[in-house]
């Protein structure tokens, strides 16, 4: 991985064409992921592949368009590349490490950059309604500027409507170079080969039953020590509502301050 970030690290930018496809199947292959399948002429047997063939409206004149590079039920991702120094950006611009305090001119090209990456967001959102019906709707859409940066938004309701910045909005944009944190790696992995793994919703069952069955052992375990069932209940019920109190926060966190 480290050879793929320095390699992308000398070049200009402004050449999306050009750069796309290098670029993403260098990182590909820097994730040790298998390569996207070569091209059929048929698009309905490319499931994992650059340049993704789909049909649009005929509202925007019936015309195909291509998703820059696309996985069946698992992602699509629309690559762009924004100017770079020398090219009609300060040089102390780096949009995916902003600072507070930003000069006129680094927040005017600030401005321009995330003008880019939503109109590259809408772009791949506008993908997932031309997809064949028989699919499903990606859990993912990542907006990639090419040897810049990558933003992840995720949709777990398979409507497509409800992308949001994942996992959240403190972590969903991270930059080139942040390639070589293990952390983005495993992320980065997971949606290729496991999206749904990444649902919170499925962790947060999976914790529910946890708790379940532990409270089940308990509930046993008293009625097998000769406490009556009516009076394990209760206790049962008063340990699930202090969960729930110390969940939404009606209890103080700090148990020093808990009256003795």
């Amino acid at each position: 991985m480290r050879d793929f970030i320095d390699w992308w690290n000398r070049g200009l930018g402004g050449a999306e064409r050009a750069n796309a496809v290098p670029y993403l199947t260098g990182l590909i292959a820097a994730l040790d992921l298998p390569q996207p399948c070569p091209a059929e002429a048929w698009a309905g047997e490319n499931d994992y592949a650059l340049e993704r063939s789909v049909r649009s409206s005929v509202y925007e004149g019936g015309q195909p368009k291509r998703i820059d590079l696309y996985k069946r039920d698992c992602f699509i991702l629309e690559a762009k590349q924004s100017l770079r120094e020398g090219q009609g950006q300060p040089a102390s611009f780096n949009p995916f490490e902003r600072t507070h305090g930003l000069k006129s001119a680094v927040a005017s090209a600030d401005r321009q950059h995330d003008a880019l990456m939503r109109q590259a967001r809408m772009q791949g959102l506008s993908y997932v309604s031309h997809l064949p019906v028989d699919h499903s709707t990606p859990p993912f859409l990542i907006v990639c500027d090419i040897a810049r940066g990558f933003e992840v938004w995720a949709d777990f309701t398979g409507t497509g409507r409800g992308y949001a910045p994942f996992p959240d909005r403190t972590r969903y944009r991270f930059s080139h170079s942040d390639l070589a944190k293990p952390e983005i790696q495993v992320r980065l992995k997971t949606i290729w080969n496991d999206p749904g793994s990444l649902d919170p919703s499925r962790k947060a069952a999976e914790v529910t039953r946890e708790i379940v069955d532990q409270l089940a052992a308990i509930s046993r375990r008293l009625e097998a020590d000769g406490h009556f069932p009516q009076k394990v209940a209760e206790f049962i019920m008063r340990c699930i509502f202090t969960m729930f109190a110390a969940n939404v926060g009606l209890l103080p966190k700090d148990k020093a301050r808990w009256p003795l």
